[in-house]
């Protein structure tokens, strides 16, 4: 799993969250935010999950637990691509864009917005490299190897059809097909639908 930049990430939502030009959201479990419906800015996620999906076909790019900061790549960015949806209650602060930009300079935080996005372009590079393979068996096979990186707490808790179902347009029933040959094979082994056991030296 590549590590996340938590130091980086505190320092810019302490700032955030301490400026009077911030504001506050609690949102609940399955809300949206759409940053075409959402006013620019830099986000510090303090509580909670948050997926990002692309809106073109509403695939799922990456989830992220807090502490977080979102927003970085629209810093500068007029186009929209992606939206966000809180898979459990979070708790947000936000400073919007030309304030958090004096918020930077005066602070000194590029260089650990550097850091974060930096840590973003890896996720995105991985999430890549699960989906372009050329087939169905491989991208599986690809999905199951983060599933089994993630700590165990994590990975105790996710859905391994979930999880690659929503990352991608392969049928439920193809990514059926494949486990079932990997469980029978002695590749890997799940237990109601997470992945308890996994042979890396073969898989």
């Amino acid at each position: 799993m590549i590590a996340k930049p938590i130091e980086s990430i505190k320092n810019i939502g302490e700032e955030v969250m301490s400026s009077s030009d911030s504001f506050s959201l609690h949102l609940k479990k399955n809300q949206r935010l759409d940053f075409n419906s959402f006013k620019d800015a830099i986000y510090y996620l303090e509580a909670g999950t948050i997926s990002i999906f692309r809106l073109s076909d509403n695939v799922l790019t990456i989830s992220v637990e807090s502490p977080f900061v979102f927003g970085l790549t629209q810093l500068r960015n007029q186009y929209r691509y992606h939206y966000l949806r809180c898979e459990e209650e979070s708790i947000v602060w936000g400073i919007d864009k030309g304030n958090a930009e004096k918020l930077f300079d005066n602070k000194g935080l590029w260089k650990f917005s550097s850091d974060i996005l930096g840590y973003i372009s890896n996720l995105y590079y991985h999430r890549e490299q699960m989906t372009s393979k050329k087939s169905v068996n491989e991208i599986v096979v690809q999905h199951l190897g983060y599933i089994w990186g993630m700590p165990v707490e994590e990975r105790s808790k996710t859905s391994v059809y979930s999880f690659i179902l929503s990352r991608s347009h392969i049928s439920r029933s193809a990514v059926h097909k494949v486990i079932h040959e990997l469980v029978d094979s002695n590749y890997i082994a799940i237990s109601r639908g997470k992945l308890v056991g996994k042979d890396t030296e073969s898989v």
